[in-house]
């Protein structure tokens, strides 16, 4: 399995310009990720992480948790997300 970290690193966006990537990474993001089941299971399991780690690390465990979290959703909604970022590229770049 292909896990997408960034725009960039999408076949479907690559031969696109940057403002126009990112573009449609944000308008697919905002649209489809929280209709993918892996959207919630990353931010539950990223809330309950942090939990724990903030209970037992303080300050710094936390915001270093928060950050990898970050990370791990991103990728995730992104891997999510992609077959319906082809379909909407596809669509916009027909028009």
């Amino acid at each position: 399995m292909k896990i997408y970290w960034s725009a960039d690193s999408m076949p479907a966006l690559a031969n696109l310009p940057p403002k126009q990537r990112q573009k449609i990474l944000k308008t697919c993001t905002r649209k489809y990720a929280f209709r993918h089941w892996q959207t919630w299971i990353s931010f539950l399991i990223l809330a309950v992480i942090v939990v724990v780690v903030g209970r037992y690390t303080g300050m710094f465990g936390l915001v270093t948790t928060a950050g990898i979290g970050y990370g791990m959703i991103t990728a995730v909604v992104n891997t999510a997300i992609y077959p319906d970022i082809k379909k909407y590229v596809e669509r916009e770049l027909k028009q």
